[in-house]
């Protein structure tokens, strides 16, 4: 059977990438080593292509196989998913090999190499991507995600695994920011046949609590197994998600957060959820569960997902970990019949599913009548307050915002709500009547001495951001430079706990703070940087700056030795 698979798979490489792939570099190899490298390279940009949703040419370019290439063989950044994916590729004509652990410590390596910005050794395919990888690892909010591809049938073996494991549990040490998966023959030839197969997806769902909704287009509305819902990702994917304009984004804020509710409260997971949409060519009641509406069997002919794909992957990721949980819960679904709808209904159903405005966390602060308090007083001090979503600001220079607001008071109060602050923000907005929002936003909270620590926040600011140009210039210290991105928290923190330093907050006599001020602050925060750098190397010489900048542990360590 491996090697009928292998055959549709080598087709399939073929007419995609052919004339697509750079094989200058092939002259002095024979037919069949170039042939086999040929099918390598174009392995990694199917990865690209399908998980990165882009077309063959753009998968093609992601390509940097070659001497010096610390075993990546492809990089690609998906910007509007905050997704850096590194590739390791290897055909095999048996379809008998797979990785050894040469090769994935080389990988392993290179991963590490391009955490640390080391382009110096590199190769210059992957020095031509220097850009675009500084974007992602100057962004505290991208995933890493290591993809292993092989036409082996065998798994991978456990030294590899547990390598790989290994290392990602020193990264991951407070959020999953980095994950690997595994494809080999049967996956890969799966998801081709997926694509390759135009059949739809006929499928029979079970309905708890359904309504029929008959004008003045026909659906059904009602609750679905969450169970049910894993399985399909599971046998479906990515056929399922073909019209939906987003994929599963991995671990965001929101899913996190999703996974978290089916872990710990399943039971509640229908009320929590926005549920999914799903459009269908036909859908049709049949005779199990007669007419009553407690549950019942629908026949839903060329299904597919518009909207809930963070739902689904979510479930699917949650099942892998906590199946009795999930089992647990119910998903609100509702399913569109196209039978007798308008020709372009089905694209406006998905276009407005996904742009209609959703309310966020921060939105739930403007029900606070301590916001508003905040906003009239300062506003006697002409300083512009803004808190609701929407509104705008003139200038920096005569107001601030929300999010302003809130890391200014969580790096003045508490460490671990500096840490929160910059790795999840939304987290301090979860319940305005409990802690930590409390904690920020008060009777007591005071206005004045609240712009004056975001004045100081912003002068921290453009200090790291100024100190960040002139290492880009002046210097190849790739470590320091990541601190400089995402250590600015800690350094905040540190400034405000400066004794020193506090009169300029606690003066309520002047609203502003002075240039002279300015100057001797921005002098102490190049000085906190360098010791927090210093410290966090010798503690966790290993660790990824973005992580240990989120992790509260090592945050309070890096503080202590400071």
């Amino acid at each position: 059977m491996s090697q009928i698979h292998l055959r549709h798979i080598k087709s399939y490489l073929d007419n995609q990438f052919k004339n697509l792939i750079d094989t200058s570099d092939f002259t002095s190899l024979s037919k069949s080593s170039s042939e086999e490298l040929f099918l390598s390279r174009a392995l990694a940009a199917f990865v690209v292509m399908t998980f990165g949703n882009t077309s063959a040419i753009e998968a093609a370019n992601s390509l940097t196989d070659g001497p010096q290439d610390n075993g990546i063989d492809g990089i690609f950044y998906h910007k509007k998913q905050k997704i850096l994916y590194l590739i390791q590729s290897k055909w095999s004509s048996k379809g008998q090999k797979t990785f050894d652990t040469a090769a994935t410590h080389k990988f392993l390596k290179g991963f590490d190499y391009i955490l640390d910005g080391e382009f110096n050794k590199f190769n210059k395919k992957i020095l031509n991507k220097k850009d675009e990888i500084e974007i992602a690892l100057n962004d505290a909010n991208t995933q890493y995600k290591l993809m292993i591809i092989y036409t082996g049938i065998q798994n991978l073996p456990q030294d590899s695994e547990n390598l790989i494991k290994e290392r990602l549990n020193e990264i991951n040490d407070i959020s999953d920011v980095v994950s690997y998966e595994v494809l080999r023959q049967s996956e890969v030839h799966k998801i081709i046949s997926q694509g390759l197969d135009n059949s739809p997806i006929d499928i029979d769902i079970m309905l708890g609590n359904w309504v029929k909704i008959p004008e003045p287009f026909e659906s059904i509305c009602g609750r679905i197994s969450a169970k049910d819902v894993a399985e399909w990702r599971d046998q479906y994917y990515p056929k399922i998600f073909a019209p939906n304009i987003r994929c599963y984004l991995g671990n965001t804020e929101i899913n996190d957060g999703i996974i978290e509710t089916l872990k710990n409260q399943p039971e509640h997971f229908w009320y929590y959820n926005n549920g999914i949409t799903a459009l269908c060519r036909t859908v049709t009641k049949k005779m199990l569960g007669g007419d009553k509406s407690d549950s019942g069997l629908f026949e839903c002919k060329d299904l597919h997902i518009i909207n809930g794909a963070q739902t689904i992957g979510s479930v699917y990721e949650a099942n892998k970990t906590y199946p009795d949980h999930v089992a647990l819960a119910y998903i609100p679904i509702r399913l569109i019949s196209l039978e007798k709808c308008p020709e372009q209904f089905a694209k406006s159903v998905t276009k407005y599913n996904n742009t209609q405005n959703k309310i966020d966390r921060r939105d739930f602060v403007s029900l606070d009548p301590e916001q508003e308090r905040i906003k009239i007083e300062l506003k006697f001090e002409d300083v512009i307050y803004i808190y609701k979503t929407g509104e705008i600001i003139p200038s920096e220079q005569q107001g601030f915002t929300l999010e302003d607001a809130t890391i200014a008071l969580a790096c003045s109060i508490d460490i671990s709500f500096a840490v929160r602050a910059k790795d999840k923000i939304g987290t301090l907005w979860d319940d305005i009547n409990t802690e930590p929002y409390k904690r920020l936003f008060n009777p007591n909270t005071n206005s004045l001495k609240l712009w004056k620590l975001v004045q100081i926040m912003k002068v921290v600011e453009g200090t790291l951001l100024k100190e960040q140009n002139n290492q880009e210039k002046n210097t190849s210290d790739n470590r320091r430079k990541l601190f400089l991105t995402h250590a600015s928290k800690l350094v905040l923190y540190l400034i405000f706990k400066d004794k020193e330093l506090e009169v300029y907050y606690k003066d309520f006599e002047n609203k502003n703070i002075d240039q002279n001020q300015n100057q001797i602050i921005e002098k102490k925060v190049i000085d906190y940087l360098d010791k927090v750098v210093d410290a966090a190397n010798s503690l966790f010489p290993s660790g990824y700056p973005a992580n240990i900048c989120r992790n509260q542990t090592k945050c309070k360590e890096i503080i202590s030795q400071v």
